[in-house]
């Protein structure tokens, strides 16, 4: 390999076939007139609400369908818009360019195979030039722009091509050559230079030294006030210039300081369920961290002159091994720690969000929460004082209680902040209480209460309740979602969960609590006998619902100890109004941090790594199955997982909760029916439903009827999953009571049951339409069905009167739970219904007999002079509709309705001008809601129209061929 100089290139190319000669020459000269263009800005504190707008080049992740950026650290700070600096400022643009005419050789060469190439070569290049511009920036300007001209000479290549400061050949063989251009790259060049330092003496209207407070924080600027200068030269080339040369100075505040977010430490996911007391002492079923209590259900028995009472199930929240991972969102900046720099004499307002995202083996989903709340310990276990911020004023955060709001997946807090030379660092951790039942996406459906049963004397019964008598609420569910370190007041003192679960340190409330809580009355059954329990101090308190300035710190609770400072926690929880709260209302709870866990519903049985429940199946939509089409129908898992009716289709779902591992699963049924595919049907005991080999992930769940199973889909209320031809399990026929059900894991036993109820009842509520042409009155009664007083869904269809079919519809309801502390929780939950206008009975599952009565609008005259009628209705009317003969037709002419809790049952119209010849057609609204038991009797209301017209002399008279007109005058 050789490189040959042109020198040389006439005696090697006549050797080796190849070279080069000059064939012309050019005399090339081109001007431009370039801007020389400059301006100057300055940065200044920032003040207001946090704008992440102009920052560029974030990496995004979506979070709850929202965009956020990917940043643990970013710098912002405001525009300068006036200023008043301590002296002009001086800037040079040095700018070195070429003035004349290049000599160019045109040259002709061929490689050794005789292939022609083209160069213009350098021969002469015209001088250089220096021209020097300065830009001057006035004292009292926060901005500044300038521009000068300069006629350049244009260098060759932008004109010609290829233009080369020489040519030679490359040989990379003894027997070839090939000519190569070296190109001419010389360019007009600038540079630029200006102050690196200088002082302001005022920034947007505050001087150097001066104060600024905005949402009550206070900062105070630096004096002397030092600005740092950088500069920016860009060209219409990236360095050397043709046109254009820009040059961009900036004044940067010196000192900047900092705000940190912090987020708390990892909480792990809990996921609770029922079991069965053990007849040991039941507190051996819980053990903070690794396990809570959240609630208790038993039975009331009879027992000879006195009810008793025996706790059977409670609901656990067990510690999984997977972990809910927190992340900061200041604005819509997300990290895992969130770090602003801005200038001394900054305050800024921002909404803060902890929100927590869940791995649970592949299976991702980000995790709702609580509103966000500063946490007086960051994820490092350090006390920050924000006693001591907010005395020197540099940070304001307020929030009426953590718990007070709902859940959602973004529950941001407001927080000020303020950063100077007294407080350059502000360091604020935060924490929101994760709510795992909601998912973003859902990756598993929880259940907050589970349906549980009481049983009497061998009978299953009523339910006993809890709370004053006459108003308490029945123990029929059992909770499952409750929040985990709340329930430990219940144990005799609250704990924090962080604490709990980390050991950090925590401050606190030094006060004796009295909490309102039910003893069981064994005269009545219930828990009506209203008593209180004594929690005494310390309470620890980890999280800060306000920061008081120093004057106004009050009503701060202190342990004996003057080292151990707390911060007046002015909230919550504040929902709980029969439950956690001082009888005397002295103060509020202390805020500490908690959890909630994922509910799961399951059929009780022994305690094993599994959950599994029932879920009903149906095998076609028609009233009678020519072929099968099976639906599974949601919410899965339910809230009724244990519950059956006799002779209807279920499935199982199955959730494994053990560790990692490859096991075999097998699922016994005591007794019921398959139904095959083609309707076969063949009574089956101790029957293997189905067998399940795999390997298992906690959390893994699968659908499994006879013979098959196939992957879990979250199911929500009403949603139904097509499962095509398969075999279906049916309960027993003419059987009530427990039907075992045996999970078998390679090898281990673990037995349960569920329950075969025909404990129906249905609620008939019915309304009235009032179409804008009326026919003949009509009722629309639409029944829901009941098992053991848990809204519930199958597949039945409803029969009435003459053999009419009325088709099922599956309809979304919540049922309500109280906690230990009286609040209400809602369970989701799917409710067959049918819809029709049902005469003489109603059969759905049973039979509900049904008597009619009608409701007829009674009118009573109450001023003849003045034509005024007062209509009533004795039966369950919400309002009145009017009707007119008009074009054939009875047309609605005017309507007053209410509805059941807010009805209107008396309206006064004018009938001055309703005559006997054009009578107003008067349909009652009849609305009622009738709940009944399979064999009762039920009295539906039914309307009845009648005419109104008057029937007396008056002002008016009854002028010949006059159309009636209607007049509501109001309700009465």
């Amino acid at each position: 390999m050789r490189l040959i100089p042109l020198l040389l290139l006439t005696a090697v190319a006549a050797l080796a076939g190849a070279g080069c000669e000059r064939v012309g020459e050019v005399d090339y000269a081109q001007y431009a007139d370039a801007a020389i263009s400059f301006s100057f800005g300055a940065s200044a504190p920032y003040w207001g609400d946090l704008d992440t707008s102009l920052l560029r080049g974030l990496p995004t992740v979506e979070v709850w369908g929202l965009p956020l950026r990917n940043a643990s650290s970013v710098a912002i700070a405001s525009a300068a818009s006036t200023a008043l600096w301590d002296r002009d400022l001086m800037y040079t643009v040095e700018v070195s360019h070429f003035d004349g005419s290049w000599v160019l050789g045109r040259y002709k060469c061929n490689d050794t195979y005789g292939y022609i190439y083209f160069f213009y070569k350098v021969e002469q290049e015209p001088s250089t030039r220096t021209a020097t511009f300065t830009f001057t920036v006035p004292r009292d300007k926060a901005y500044f722009a300038d521009s000068r001209m300069l006629r350049v000479a244009v260098p060759p290549q932008h004109y010609y091509s290829p233009v080369c400061s020489d040519v030679y050949y490359y040989c990379p063989f003894t027997d070839y050559c090939y000519p190569v251009c070296a190109p001419y790259s010389k360019e007009n060049t600038a540079t630029a230079s200006g102050p690196g330092w200088w002082y302001a003496l005022m920034v947007n209207g505050v001087p150097a030294g001066g104060e600024y407070s905005a949402y009550g924080i206070t900062v105070k600027m630096p004096n002397p006030w030092a600005y740092s200068g950088t500069i920016s030269l860009t060209t219409d080339l990236g360095g050397a210039f043709l046109s254009s040369v820009n040059i961009r100075a900036l004044g940067e505040p010196a000192d900047w300081g900092e705000i940190v977010f912090k987020p708390p430490k990892p909480v792990p996911l809990y996921i609770s369920r029922v079991v069965k007391l053990p007849t040991q002492d039941w507190q051996s079923l819980t053990s903070p961290p690794d396990s809570f209590l959240i609630s208790m259900a038993g039975n009331a028995t009879w027992k000879g002159e006195q009810w008793a009472w025996e706790f059977t199930l409670a609901s656990i929240a067990y510690k999984t091994s997977f972990w809910l991972r927190p992340y900061v969102v200041v604005r819509d900046l997300i990290n895992h720690e969130v770090r602003l720099r801005a200038p001394y004499g900054s305050v800024i307002r921002a909404d803060v969000a902890v929100v927590w995202f869940l791995d649970a083996e592949g299976r991702r989903a980000w995790v709702a929460s609580y509103p966000t709340s500063l946490r007086i310990a960051d994820s490092d276990g350090n006390i920050l004082d924000y006693e001591e911020l907010g005395k020197r004023r540099k940070l304001a955060f307020a929030i009426d209680s953590a718990y007070s709001g709902p859940p959602k997946g973004i529950n941001p807090a407001s927080v000020a902040t303020g950063i100077d030379s007294s407080t350059p660092v502000v360091e604020t951790a935060w924490y929101s209480h994760p709510y795992p039942c909601s998912q973003w996406p859902v990756i598993y459906r929880c259940v907050y209460a589970q349906h549980v049963y009481t049983k009497a004397n061998g009978t299953w019964v009523g339910y006993s309740r809890v709370g004053p008598q006459g108003g308490g609420w029945p123990m029929n569910k059992i909770v499952l979602v409750d929040f985990l370190s709340l329930n430990n007041w219940f144990l005799g003192g609250a704990g924090d969960v962080m604490k709990l679960l980390w050991g950090d340190p925590v401050l606190y409330f030094w006060h004796t609590y009295r909490i309102r809580s039910w003893a069981f009355n064994p005269q009545t059954g219930d828990w009506d006998i209203e008593g209180s329990v004594t929690l005494s101090p310390p309470h620890a308190a980890s999280l800060v619902y306000e920061v008081y300035g120093h004057e106004q710190y009050k009503k701060t609770t202190r342990s004996p100890s003057p080292t151990d400072k707390l911060y007046h926690a002015a909230a919550g929880p504040a929902w709980a109004p029969e439950g956690l709260q001082d009888v005397l209302d002295v103060s509020a709870a202390p805020g500490f941090a908690d959890v909630t866990p994922l509910g799961a519903s399951t059929i009780v049985s022994d305690l094993g790594p599994f959950l599994i429940s029932l879920i009903p199946t149906t095998a076609c939509r028609g009233p009678m199955c020519l072929r099968v089409d099976e639906e599974l129908w949601g919410p899965a898992p339910p809230p009724t997982p244990d519950l059956a009716l006799p002779g209807a289709g279920y499935s199982f779902m199955f959730t494994w909760l053990g560790k990692p591992a490859y096991a075999d699963v097998k699922i016994y049924v005591e007794m019921g029916y398959v139904v095959q595919p083609d309707g076969t049907r063949r009574e089956v005991s101790d029957y293997l439903l189905a067998e399940i080999s795999r390997e298992w992930r906690p959390l893994d769940s699968v659908f499994v009827g006879p013979g098959w199973w196939i992957s879990y889909l979250p199911l929500g209320p009403c949603e139904a999953l097509g499962l095509g031809s398969k075999a279906v399990y049916v309960t027993p026929h003419g059987w009530v009571g427990p039907v075992k059900i045996l999970v078998e894991i390679n090898n281990t036993r673990y037995e349960g049951a569920f329950v075969v109820s025909d404990d129906v009842s249905l609620v008939a509520n019915t309304t009235t339409p009032a179409p804008d042409v009326l026919t003949s009155p009509g009722l629309v009664q639409t029944v829901s069905f009941f098992l053991n007083g848990a809204p519930y869904f199958h597949g039945l269809y409803g029969l009435g009167e003459g053999g009419r079919q009325y088709p099922f519809t599956c309809t979304s309801t919540r049922i309500a739970a109280k906690t230990q502390y009286g609040r209400d929780v809602w369970a989701d939950a799917s409710q067959l219904t049918v819809s029709g206008d049902f005469w003489g009975f109603i059969q759905l599952w049973g039979v509900v007999k049904v008597e009619d009565a009608y409701s007829r609008p009674v009118f009573e005259v109450v001023d003849w002079s003045r034509g005024l009628v007062k209509i009533t209705a004795d039966s369950p009317v919400v309002g009145f509709a009017f009707y007119q003969q008009r074009n054939g037709g009875w047309i609605k002419v005017g309507e007053v309705a209410g509805d059941v809790p807010f009805p209107v049952r008396c309206v006064v119209v004018n009938a001055s001008k309703i005559f006997p010849w054009d009578p107003v057609r008067v349909l009652p609204l009849v609305s009622q809601s009738v709940k009944a038991r399979i064999g009762d009797t039920i009295t539906l209301w039914r309307p009845a129209d009648r005419l109104l017209f008057k029937t007396w002399a008056d002002d008016v008279g009854y002028p010949k061929g006059a159309r009636s007109e209607l007049q509501i005058v109001g309700t009465c």
